[in-house]
Order: structure tokens, then sequence, then C-alpha cells
């Protein structure tokens, strides 16, 4: 499976004529401005768009189940699962997912993973890497202006 396309952003709407709208778009990083220091987890309501193409010899009938998966560090955990409808012969999968909210465990590198299972929740496909974005924080100004 190959990425096409990978998209973090606040949210994703659907508009007139089949498009849609990402608003809020992601760079390589998610700052969170805080009052207090190192005050973690911390809740944002996030979307991922993920267009993705299958490899000539990649059978994707195999798969069941996709889940997207959060990991940082010593964290992971599967933030929603989609069942994969195998009936319909397809080799670009596209994936409009809110997270709302999502827990962001702490600073440091996140990264968004597919893994792609079967009936017995085995791996279907190698697992995918669709996106990675540095949580920071950085303290606010508390002088009033």
């Amino acid at each position: 499976m190959k990425i096409e396309t990978a998209i973090l952003c606040e949210n994703i709407r659907q508009e007139i004529g089949n498009k849609l709208s990402l608003m809020g778009v992601y760079d390589s990083s998610i700052i969170f401005k805080v009052k207090e220091a190192n005050v973690w987890p911390k809740k944002k309501s996030i979307a991922l768009y993920a267009k993705l193409k299958a490899e000539e010899d990649e059978d994707l009938s195999k798969i069941s189940i996709i889940k997207v998966v959060a990991r940082q560090d010593d964290y992971e955990k599967i933030i929603t699962q989609l069942e994969f409808d195998k009936s319909i012969e397809i080799r670009n999968i596209r994936l409009v997912l809110e997270f709302d909210p999502l827990v962001f465990p702490k600073t440091g590198l996140l990264i968004f993973s597919l893994i792609f299972a079967d009936n017995n929740d085995k791996p279907a496909l190698p697992s995918l890497d669709v996106c990675r974005i540095n949580v920071k924080e950085i303290l606010e100004n508390n002088l009033s202006k």
C-alpha cells in the first residue's frame, strides 16, 4: 500500500459537488498554548484525510478491518477501526476520519498508522505509517495588555 496524500487538520467538511474542505491544516506540529507546563494528557479534535493506492501485487480481498493507531514512544492506542468492504474491487482507498477528541499523551513525535487485518485479526498487509506530527506546548503570556 502506498500513501498518495495524508493531511492532518482541525476538521473536514463535505461541500456541494462532491468536494471536501480541509480546515486548519497542520504542517509539521500541533502546538498547545498552556498556562502551566507539562500537564498531560491533552485533548483536541482533529481530522485525517488520506488517499492510499494498492500496489500491483497486493491482494486487498484479505482485508476485513482497517485500524487507525496513534503511537508515541511507549503509548499505542487504536483510535478507530473501519470495516472494509472487500466485495467491491478497488485499488484506491480514501479515508476521511474525524477524532473528537483525540487524546495527546505528551509532547514529542506522534505517529498515525494503519493496520490492515483479516477476519481473524491477523495482518492482511504490512502496517503503514500515514502521518507524523510533532506535539508541542508553549506557555501563554500571563501579562494583561
